[in-house]
């Protein structure tokens, strides 16, 4: 696979050993085989040679499905045609004769040197009511600076190698007392919504395709059947669950996790606007009193105190097509703490399925 790869890079220029002449041949299968004539592989050793003048034989059909045996995807039937004129006509970059092995090689050194140049910078925006911590391959990358309100979006920005997978992890809380109520100190308590909604530039959106696991919950259902309830809140009792070790990095087992459940902007709701003034983000209230709370702001960068329905979601507040969606556990009001996963193959892992 790899050797099609890098025979088959555009502008890199190959001399096939044609009847009666040479040929250079660029940019692709479709010149390769536009310029195919009674190509052979002369000798089976891993030496490419090309075809005595005015030779006509087959290509061996053993090397041939080599080569097939390489590529082992989905284009294979494609570049088994095209060993034809690799295998049958000789690769050379280098005099008569080139070596496969060698080739191989050079392939390698050349993807290796390429994928190191694919390094890129990935910015993205996440959105959690209330408070979130984000990893990108078992690296913290950002902590959110407001543990409640405002609602506030989070610009974040990342290195990636090119190369690897990528893990996205977050964990997002929506604050809870220990009864599972907020706002206990008036004479309303309630049950919090959570959402989490997050956008990434190499196209990674939050979605029901995201790896969820609840920390805590509550009020529980036996809490509730003791008498749990807003205005007795004596009985409400949490779950724990705990949170796994190393749950954010690239090696950690998901697959027990559930997946997460998709909300509406109409179910869960933007939260409480951000204001940004003079290098402060606010109006801070108070979980338990529900008023402003003192201080008021707290001092962020601007990145740190986005309005979330300018951000994210193609600034219309729908999410839809291709955006990110805002998603929760099953029980959008008594999951609390929640972890989130997803992860995206990287090139290096492709490589290895298609060998």
């Amino acid at each position: 696979a790899i050797l099609a790869q890098e025979l088959f890079r555009p502008n890199r220029v190959y001399q096939l050993a044609l009847t009666p002449s040479h040929v250079p041949v660029s940019d692709g299968i479709g010149r390769v085989m536009a310029s195919y004539q009674e190509l052979i592989l002369a000798d089976g050793d891993g030496a490419l040679t090309g075809p005595a003048p005015g030779a006509r034989q087959r290509p061996r059909t053993s090397h041939a499905r080599a080569f097939a045996k390489l590529c082992g995807a989905a284009a294979c039937a494609a570049l088994a045609l095209g060993a034809w004129a690799i295998y049958g006509g000789g690769v050379r970059s280098a005099g008569r004769g080139a070596d496969l092995r060698g080739v191989v090689r050079a392939a390698e050194n050349q993807t290796s040197a390429d994928e190191a140049g694919n390094a890129d910078t990935i910015t993205g925006y996440i959105y959690c009511d209330n408070y979130f911590e984000f990893y990108f391959n078992g690296q913290l990358i950002k902590t959110d600076p407001l543990d409640f309100t405002p609602h506030q979006a989070v610009k974040v920005s990342f290195e990636y190698d090119g190369t690897s997978s990528k893990t996205y992890a977050i964990l997002c809380q929506d604050y809870a007392s220990d009864s599972g109520y907020e706002y206990t100190e008036t004479d309303k308590p309630k049950l919090g919504d959570g959402a989490l909604l997050a956008e990434f530039s190499d196209g990674t959106v939050t979605s029901a395709e995201w790896k969820t696991y609840v920390v805590t919950f509550g009020p529980t259902d036996a809490s509730i059947s003791s008498g749990c309830s807003a205005d007795n809140l004596s009985p409400c009792a949490i779950e724990d669950n705990g949170i796994p070790d190393s749950w954010y990095t690239e090696s950690f087992d998901d697959s027990d996790w559930s997946t997460a459940t998709v909300y509406t902007a109409a179910q869960a709701g933007w939260g409480v606007t951000p204001n940004y003034s003079g290098g402060m983000c606010g109006t801070i209230t108070s979980p338990l009193t529900h008023q402003t709370a003192t201080p008021s702001s707290i001092a962020t960068t601007e990145d740190e105190c986005l309005d979330p329905t300018k951000v994210l979601c193609g600034g219309d507040e729908i999410c839809s097509g291709t955006e990110g969606r805002m998603i929760w556990g099953a029980d959008m009001d008594r999951d609390n703490k929640m972890l989130f996963r997803y992860t995206v193959s990287g090139s290096s892992d492709r490589r290895l399925l298609s060998a």
